[in-house]
């Protein structure tokens, strides 16, 4: 729902808001994978022949005999005959978002707006692992911290030792904003100027992952494949919250173009640029098979502040009537800036700490177990350094240069580099 209201009734002053729920529906990604849309057979042959190099995908059998073959596509039913692995309380994914602007007009040509937004999570949608009584991984497809997450007598509502939290988590994302925005015209030039404070706050950053790099699995993601993720190793038992992954408190935008029209033709020369605090990075350690943050949210502090320069250029001639010539000129990251835009965060090159759980919420010092040098739990040499591998907590978007840059070592530990492009159109 939205309203406005003229103010003072002169048409210079409106204030407006809205506010409004929304819901989301399952994503393919977990649907398929969950019901049985992937082919996957298994088969188990003996080994009985030392030439291993006979074997191949068209020869499975050159060892020995088959011994047996089965179908993992096979949905578990339970003995209500319903789907087996589903939380039967479980919620569409919900958001909630509300908003203020107060719109001020200075001139005829010239607003100023102020709006203050805020949006909420309410209910996420992902499948959930916590280990049984035998340490087996069991998965629910639920939603974190609502459900049988929150039933004692259920495996999926664990609590930690102390007995004060639960082990899994409610799926939190708080959303705060204030941005202050200029839109104006002065002879031929246009421009819209903002600035937008903001705060992205809580433990779950979406169906895009941040925390892997913006992995893009909604709801089959890590974010709750094991419980442990959300401990740090202070022994605090208390589940870690904070800055987001792609949390930018400071972002300074500009757009402006100027449009010039002469007898030979019009001519459109944009510009924008864009600066955005550095977004902040957390180590990360694998213990058992979880990627957990040791030293709680943001505690490598923040990557550089990013900024870029485009450039657009357009010269459009008239032909005849209705026939005309466009001439197109686009540089984007103008002055060819280089800033880091990914660092390595894992902590371990290889290995993974595996004390008890008990031990685990007790508390521990990671550097009891990460050693540098040939152990088994090997320390990462490029940790805190650019790098942009799955393990780097915010690799790099697709961009028009990226089909080469990607064959660079380090593709996407930093800002993509200038790209020009040229173009003619015919238009008619």
């Amino acid at each position: 729902i939205g309203a406005a209201w003229d103010v003072l009734g002169g048409g210079r002053w409106k204030l407006s808001g809205s506010f409004g729920y929304f819901y989301d529906v399952m994503k393919y990604e977990l649907a398929r994978g969950s019901f049985g849309g992937d082919v996957w057979f298994t088969h188990i042959y003996e080994l009985n022949n030392p030439a291993v190099f006979t074997l191949s995908r068209s020869n499975p059998g050159a060892l020995g005999r088959e011994i047996v073959s089965f179908n993992n596509r096979t949905i578990p039913i339970n003995a209500q005959g319903e789907l087996e692995g589903i939380d039967p309380g479980i919620k569409p994914y919900q958001s909630r978002e509300f908003s203020v602007n107060l719109d001020r007009q200075i001139t005829s040509r010239l607003v100023a707006t102020v709006r203050y937004t805020r949006k909420d999570l309410l209910a996420a949608v992902e499948d959930i692992g916590v280990l049984d009584a035998e340490e087996n991984e069991v998965y629910l497809i639920g939603n974190p911290g609502k459900g049988q997450t929150r039933d004692t007598k259920s495996v999926y509502g664990q609590k930690t030792p102390n007995g004060q939290e639960f082990l899994v988590p409610e799926a939190v994302r708080q959303y705060d904003a204030v941005e202050f925005r200029l839109q104006g015209q002065m002879g031929r030039f246009y421009f819209i100027p903002s600035y937008t404070w903001s705060r992205l706050y809580g433990n779950y950053s979406g169906l895009a992952n941040s925390d892997e790099s913006g992995r893009s699995d909604p709801g089959v993601s890590r974010a709750y494949d094991l419980p442990y993720y959300y401990f740090d190793a202070s022994g605090s038992q208390k589940n870690v919250f904070g800055r987001l992954g792609t949390d930018r408190p400071h972002t300074f935008k500009l757009f402006g173009y100027y449009d010039l029209k002469t007898k030979a033709g019009s001519t459109y020369i944009g510009l924008n640029q864009l600066a955005f605090s550095g977004a902040p990075d957390t180590t990360t350690v694998i213990y058992l098979s979880a990627p957990t943050t040791p030293f709680g949210r943001g505690d490598l502090g923040r990557l550089p502040v990013y900024s870029q320069t485009d450039l657009q250029i357009a010269h459009t001639v008239n032909i005849r009537e209705g026939k005309q010539l466009k001439f197109e000129f686009n540089v984007r990251n103008l002055f060819n800036q280089n800033t880091v835009i990914s660092r390595t965060t894992q902590l371990n090159r290889n290995g993974a700490i595996t004390i008890d759980p008990a031990q685990f919420f007790k508390g521990y010092n990671p550097y009891d177990y990460v050693k540098v040098g040939t152990g088994s739990i090997r320390y990462n040499p490029i940790y805190n350094l650019p790098g942009a591998s799955y393990r780097a907590g915010g690799g790099p978007g697709t961009t028009v240069s990226s089909a080469f840059s990607a064959t660079l070592p380090n593709f996407g530990a930093y800002q993509d580099f200038r790209v020009i492009r040229l173009g003619l159109r015919f238009l008619f």
